[in-house]
């Protein structure tokens, strides 16, 4: 055997003798012990690589990042079970949605070692899935982003892949792709859309926004709403009321708490609106656009109208940019926004 020195400590590399695939042996100090009145080093293996160089760089990483060696080659399934019992025990309910899906949808990556897990093999999983729901779709990937943030925490690895694993489900695709085209919405207004349809075109909210709006946020001699969103801290936010719309808001202020109510004055329901009125209605034009549909054509008509989609004003009215409730809008700020959505031509 050739044995390799290395700085004191640093640990060492061995050339083991005969044909191996990955004959430099890479090993690491772990502590002392007295041995006939002499001190003397304790190794632990850190692994087998092909060249030189590769077990270099892996002592070299080592030395930058230590992992915990004793937890070297835990498994996937080994990882979900053991933050898995944490979690759980805070948050119950989440085992009835988390454990089935890791159990069948993950069982590609059960006996998989942490650290031999690569992008591709997380992404592999996802797009084995691509047909099912994206609820399931996020679920898979809380799994997979919490075995890697376990394994960072315990210094197991230094880089966590699920970072860069897309979500990519048919459904998702076809809504991407799902906006009203020019000649759509002409023949939308000239069948007299609803209200609702005509807010939604009108502002860019998204749906479930728009039925959570209560009369008290609406400002409409100022011409604009506090929008309390759901899905991120962006989606609190200012939205500017349309010089267009401004009719439509005045005459359902009036009407119960929230301004689009149910026929018993409570908060509208996204399924029962759909369902009754929204799908009917589109049934009807031969179009198979759904709610969100809305929030896609306000954002490409107001990049088309002069305003891009990658300006400030834009990002902020549809809750793409730094921007919530308690941000404190000046009175010009605001001014700009209303300018900006009045450029939106549609009735």
């Amino acid at each position: 055997m050739k044995i390799i020195k290395a700085p004191n400590g640093f640990g060492g590399i061995t050339k083991l003798s005969g044909k191996r695939r990955r004959p430099f042996w890479v090993r690491i100090t772990t502590g002392w012990e007295i041995e006939n009145g002499k001190a003397k080093q304790k190794f632990q293996t850190l692994g087998y690589y092909a060249t030189r160089k590769e077990a270099l760089l892996a002592l070299g990483e080592y030395n930058s990042n230590p992992t915990d060696l004793t937890k070297k080659g835990i498994t996937f399934k080994e990882v979900f079970e053991i933050w898995g019992t944490k979690h759980f025990e805070k948050f119950p309910s989440s085992e009835k949605s988390l454990r089935p899906v890791f159990e069948k949808y993950c069982s590609k990556l059960h006996n998989m070692s942490m650290e031999d897990i690569k992008t591709i093999h997380l992404q592999n999983v996802m797009d084995d899935v691509k047909h099912l729901s994206a609820s399931t779709h996020h679920r898979i990937k809380n799994i997979m982003a919490n075995s890697f943030k376990y394994c960072l925490e315990n210094d197991i690895l230094q880089k966590d892949y699920s970072q860069f694993v897309k979500i990519t489900t048919e459904a998702e695709s076809r809504k991407e792709e799902n906006f009203f085209t020019k000649s759509d919405i002409q023949k939308l207004m000239k069948s007299d859309p609803d209200e609702i349809i005509l807010v939604l075109l009108h502002t860019g909210l998204r749906i479930g926004e728009l039925f959570n709006l209560r009369i008290e946020h609406i400002h409409l001699k100022e011409r604009y709403i506090e929008v309390h969103g759901t899905k991120t801290k962006n989606a609190n936010r200012i939205v500017p009321i349309h010089k267009d719309i401004i009719p439509i808001i005045e005459k359902n202020m009036e009407t119960g708490n929230y301004l689009f109510s149910n026929s018993k004055g409570n908060k509208m329901d996204y399924s029962s609106y759909t369902k009754k009125k929204f799908k009917p209605f589109m049934d009807g034009l031969g179009f198979t656009q759904t709610p969100h549909a809305t929030r896609h054509t306000f954002i490409s008509l107001m990049d088309a109208a002069g305003v891009s989609s990658n300006s400030v004003t834009l990002k902020r009215i549809v809750g793409h940019a730094n921007s919530n409730v308690t941000h404190h809008y000046t009175h010009i700020e605001i001014q700009q926004m209303i300018e900006a959505i009045d450029k939106l031509k549609i009735m």
